[in-house]
């Protein structure tokens, strides 16, 4: 469970910050790589890692929450093969933090987000 009582908890924070570490590498890991492209999205999931973390003692943004799933189905696509055109991981990426609703379409339409 990512929150207890409103509150991010501690293991899930722990995790949080090691993802911070996977994705804050990522860029430099995977250029030029063929999956240059996920960097991007690992990019998205570090923000929304951050945003979590950021929300301290107050309960966390439920959209970030949200996120995290669909982001990280979407990188794993990019990793089967899945996803393969940059112009969908631009679109996923630059829907990230604007509104939830047009991320949840963009991943039910590329069946990346199993609702």
């Amino acid at each position: 469970m990512l929150e207890r009582g409103g509150r991010v908890d501690p293991a899930i924070r722990a995790e949080l910050f090691s993802l911070l570490d996977i994705t804050g590498s990522s860029d430099e890991k995977l250029r030029g790589t063929r999956h240059a492209r996920v960097a991007e999205l690992c990019n998205s999931l570090g923000n929304v890692a951050s945003a979590i973390i950021a929300s301290r003692g107050g309960a966390p943004d439920q959209k970030d929450i949200l996120l995290l799933k669909p982001l990280s189905q979407a990188i794993q696509a990019c990793f089967s093969g899945a996803i393969t055109d940059v112009a969908q991981v631009k679109v996923i990426a630059a829907r990230v933090g604007v509104v939830i609703f047009p991320i949840i379409s963009s991943l039910q339409k590329y069946n990346f987000l199993a609702m």
